[in-house]
C-alpha cells in the first residue's frame, strides 16, 4: 500500500483507491508498436495509466519549482518507436512512466521497474513512495545485477511539496 503522501500526489492527478480504467486502446496501441502486453503491465495501466502528474515544490530561495511525470502512453511514445530492455532484464518490458520528462521507467513481467541504467523499484508502491517519501533505494546497475549484488535502501532528501495547487 502506498504512503499517504504518495496517495495525495496521485489523487491530485486523478488517481483514486481501487482505480481500474479501461485500457483497451492502450493495449491495442502497444501491440501495434510490437509489444506483447503482459499481466503486470495491464494491472499497472489499469490503476495508474493516463495520469499526468505535475508536482510543485519549494526550492532554493523559497521559489516554486515543478516537475512532470506521465503515464500517458501517447506522451511516452511521442515518436511511435518501440523501446525495450528485454535483453538486459531477461524478461519482457514495457515503458509505463516518463519521470521528470526525461527518464523512461519500464515494468517487467515480474512487476519490477527498471530504467536504462538498471533496477529501480521492486513494485509500484515502492515506485511512488520513492518519489515522494524519504524511503528511497539506490539504483542497482546492470553490472551490480550481474555480480549478484543486492539493492541498498537509503533515506533521501524529501522536497517540500505544494500539493493541491495548480
Amino acid at each position: 500500500m502506498i504512503s499517504e503522501i504518495s496517495a495525495k500526489h496521485l489523487t491530485s492527478a486523478g488517481w483514486y483507491e481501487g482505480r481500474k480504467i479501461n485500457i483497451t486502446e492502450n493495449v491495442r496501441y502497444l501491440e501495434e508498436l510490437g509489444y506483447s502486453v503482459f499481466d503486470s503491465a495491464k494491472k499497472f495501466m489499469e490503476e495508474y495509466g493516463e495520469l499526468d502528474i505535475t508536482d510543485k515544490y519549494i526550492g532554493h530561495n523559497e521559489k516554486i519549482f515543478s516537475e512532470h511525470h506521465t503515464t500517458c502512453l501517447k506522451d511516452l511514445f511521442y515518436n511511435n518507436k518501440k523501446f525495450d530492455l528485454d535483453v538486459l532484464v531477461g524478461e519482457m518490458t514495457i515503458p509505463v512512466l516518463l519521470e521528470c520528462d526525461e527518464v523512461y521507467i519500464y515494468i517487467s513481467e515480474s512487476g519490477k521497474f527498471y530504467r536504462d541504467a538498471g533496477l529501480l523499484y521492486e513494485n509500484s508502491d515502492e515506485l511512488w513512495d520513492s518519489l515522494y517519501t524519504e524511503n528511497g533505494v539506490f539504483i542497482l546497475t546492470w553490472s551490480k545485477i550481474m555480480a549478484g549484488e543486492k539493492r541498498v535502501k537509503r533515506k533521501r532528501y524529501v522536497k517540500k511539496y505544494v500539493i493541491g495547487e495548480k
